[in-house]
């Protein structure tokens, strides 16, 4: 079913609930200028609903259908987000499922409020300056133009593909200002809930020794290294990264989860 609230900033949220009469909600946090349709995600929902977990799938703001322009976000703007969705729905326990940046997302919503009970980082984003500059800024032309701050006019006029990307600002200053100070290694050492990390062995933009390094200041983390790239988009590696969340969640289910 359909879901939205408001966040901080009055912009409409949409989201997609999947209810199955359980005190325990997964949120799905998608990654960079990505949506709640993710096929991953609606794979997870799937299996969710099979052991009888409630889940909800977010478009953070700028993205999907919700309300917002993406360059005015930030990744501590999403985390609000994940915590105001968290505060209006009401479920006891909280386990959040981000891929990528939403991974980053993630654990700082997890330190934003106490009922997040475990996570799942997929692909996680764990130096966001790192990456930018380092992977990001290959796929898109545009963040490497603002970045070096080159007038838009006088290039748009010599490639064509450079003016499509300056039709629409992908990432804007305060991210970019953001992802300079943004310590995610000192906040995951103040983690104390249970983590798996699903990476892909074959990551385009992320380099799996990130990951690794992660599980290593993770106090209760364990780290699964698949055979797919950046994004699991193929049947086979959807179903096999879906396989091994579930598994976690099973086991807490077992343990602490109703």
């Amino acid at each position: 079913m359909e879901y939205s609230f408001k966040n901080h900033l009055g912009e409409k949220i949409l989201c997609a609930l999947e209810k199955n009469d359980s005190k325990t909600l997964a949120i799905m946090a998608h990654g960079f200028r990505g949506s709640k349709e993710y096929p991953l995600f609606k794979e997870i929902e799937k299996s969710l609903k099979k052991i009888g977990i409630d889940s909800l799938r977010i478009d953070f703001s700028g993205c999907g259908e919700s309300e917002g322009d993406f360059s005015e976000s930030t990744i501590k703007k999403q985390a609000k987000e994940i915590c105001i969705a968290i505060n209006k729905l009401k479920y006891e326990k909280i386990i959040l499922i981000g891929q990528s940046m939403g991974c980053a997302s993630s654990l700082i919503a997890s330190g934003m409020n106490k009922k997040v009970s475990a996570m799942i980082l997929i692909n996680p984003l764990v130096f966001p300056h790192v990456t930018f500059q380092d992977s990001l800024i290959k796929f898109s032309p545009y963040v490497f133009l603002k970045k070096l701050r080159i007038e838009k006019s006088l290039l748009a006029k010599k490639n064509k593909k450079i003016k499509k990307f300056l039709k629409e600002e992908i990432v804007g200053k305060d991210m970019l200002e953001e992802i300079k100070t943004l310590d995610l290694i000192c906040l995951a050492k103040k983690t104390g809930i249970p983590a798996l990390i699903i990476h892909g062995k074959f990551d385009e933009l992320i380099p799996v020794s990130h990951a690794q390094y992660l599980n290593n200041i993770l106090l209760q983390s364990d780290l699964e290294v698949l055979n797919y790239p950046h994004n699991p988009l193929r049947k086979k590696s959807v179903k096999e990264v879906a396989f091994h969340s579930i598994k976690f969640i099973k086991k807490l289910k077992e343990k602490f989860l109703k």
